[in-house]
């Protein structure tokens, strides 16, 4: 069930769109003009506050090729210099996505100080996009955290404002979180609700990547009610979806589910199929991060066990001859 939350790094994708497209934080910012110190915030103000540092850029690209102590290291200098600097907006966008890097280590306490000192520091600001921010990022966390009923609470905070301000996209974003809260809650009607809201929201924006992602989380939840055609329907909607992108990795996780389908049901042969065909695609993935370390983990254990479930002894040893070597190249590299 933790698939939900990996499918959301495919949108690099889950709650760190902010980090990964730059451009996007100025115009989500731009709503109704702002004022601090006096002076009265434009889209441009927020541009410029943006493009006037290329440090931004270099820890966006550390942040793309994996090397996340790098794009840390690069942001908190940006932070440092913004203080000094007294820069209130360029230290709320910075610390953000400090609290964004930090929860993709995994390093939730530090990723929680992060989003407090953001929204802190946002009582000077008084901009509301980034209270919705605050809301959205911290129910993701919590939602990382498991604690689903806390994080539906900042999420449904999150998704007023979104509405309010007509911010499509990121209520579409909040929706599929609350989903993934009830999913995980296998509370799988309530679910299915907000990934068809989604869905439609989606499509109105004719956002490919937010449309594959609702049809990947409809299928998840269709698996967990066991209506295994209408899970596969929507696995094949987001694989299609996926390949018209180049998604690697969201290529092999629908690949994947589509295995599991077949595993639960014991249909092997079809099980094999999907997931040989999932491991191909894993291979191909350029930058090893974390999430994909352990899916590559998850596939070749999957493939050593559908083979033992047939017999195939030869195919069995041949995957688990692939998992030592993936072992001793992590242990090398440690």
């Amino acid at each position: 069930m933790s698939t939900i939350l990996y499918h959301n790094k495919t949108i690099r994708r889950a709650g760190l769109y902010s980090l990964t497209v730059l451009l996007c934080l100025s115009f989500i910012y731009c709503g109704n003009s702002e004022s601090v110190k006096g002076k009265s915030l434009t889209c441009k103000d927020f541009q410029i506050r943006l493009d006037s540092d290329v440090r931004f850029l270099v820890a966006k690209n550390s942040y793309k090729d994996g090397d996340y102590p790098s794009a840390v290291t690069t942001y908190e200098d940006i932070l440092s210099d913004s203080q000094k600097e007294d820069n209130i907006l360029k230290v709320i966008i910075t610390l953000e996505h400090l609290g964004l890097l930090h929860m993709k280590m995994k390093k939730m306490d530090k990723a929680k100080w992060y989003f407090e000192e953001m929204n802190r520091k946002n009582i000077t600001v008084k901009n509301i996009r980034f209270t919705a921010h605050y809301h959205e990022n911290m129910g993701s966390l919590l939602k990382k955290e498991k604690k689903h009923s806390e994080s539906n609470k900042h999420l449904k905070k999150a998704l007023n404002i979104y509405l309010s301000c007509k911010a499509y996209r990121k209520t579409a974003i909040c929706l599929n979180h609350i989903g993934g809260n009830h999913y995980y809650k296998k509370e799988y009607d309530k679910s299915l609700k907000y990934f068809l809201q989604a869905l439609k929201l989606s499509e109105r924006l004719d956002n490919i990547v937010l449309q594959s992602l609702s049809h990947y989380h409809l299928g998840k939840s269709f698996a967990g009610k066991k209506e295994y055609k209408k899970a596969e329907f929507f696995f094949l909607k987001a694989l299609k979806l996926d390949k018209s992108r180049d998604a690697t990795f969201s290529i092999f996780l629908d690949l994947y589910e589509l295995g599991n389908l077949y595993s639960e049901r014991k249909i092997w042969a079809k099980a094999i199929q999907f997931h040989v065909r999932a491991y191909e695609v894993i291979k191909s993935v350029k930058t090893m991060t974390a999430d994909v370390k352990s899916r590559y983990e998850d596939i070749l254990l999957s493939l050593i066990r559908l083979h033992k479930s047939i017999g195939d002894q030869i195919n069995s040893d041949y995957y688990k001859s692939e998992l030592d070597v993936f072992y001793n190249k992590k242990r090398r590299k440690k």
